[in-house]
């Protein structure tokens, strides 16, 4: 699962835009949650020992996407598109924002507070997120 889903962030990485980019990012990342549900919850949501991820050679891809959002970060907050806070703390909002509205549609959580299909309902979040973080009000 997470090596499927490193290619698809590297695939999605189209634009020179450090903005544009971060949208592609978000919008792979939301794509493969909402086609791959099974793959999503034993990659994100079973509890699992960290220390297991980062021993097994295999599972590589999960440091390697990592350093994809924490790449397309820097690149955009040198770019002045966006102004970091502390060292990881733009990668874990960033991520934080994606995972959590994925959880709560793959876990169906939202009914009834929003009747919106999922992908929908998780393009809308992730813009008002991207539109408020990258300063594009």
């Amino acid at each position: 699962g997470f090596a499927k889903f490193h290619q698809r962030q590297i695939a999605s990485r189209k634009s020179d835009d450090p903005a544009a980019r971060l949208r592609e990012h978000a919008g792979a990342y939301a794509g493969f949650a909402l086609e791959n549900p099974e793959y999503y919850e034993v990659m994100f949501l079973m509890r699992a020992p960290v220390e297991r991820v980062l021993e097994n050679e295999e599972w590589g891809a999960t440091v390697r996407s990592l350093d994809l959002l924490r790449n397309d970060l820097r690149d955009a907050s040198e770019s002045g598109v966006v102004d970091l806070p502390e060292a990881g703390i733009g990668e874990l909002a960033f991520w934080s924002m994606l995972h959590g509205i994925l959880s709560l549609v793959l876990s169906q959580r939202l009914l009834p507070h929003s009747t919106l299909p999922d992908g929908e309902l998780v393009a809308k979040v992730v813009d008002y997120f991207l539109t408020m973080f990258l300063n594009e009000k």
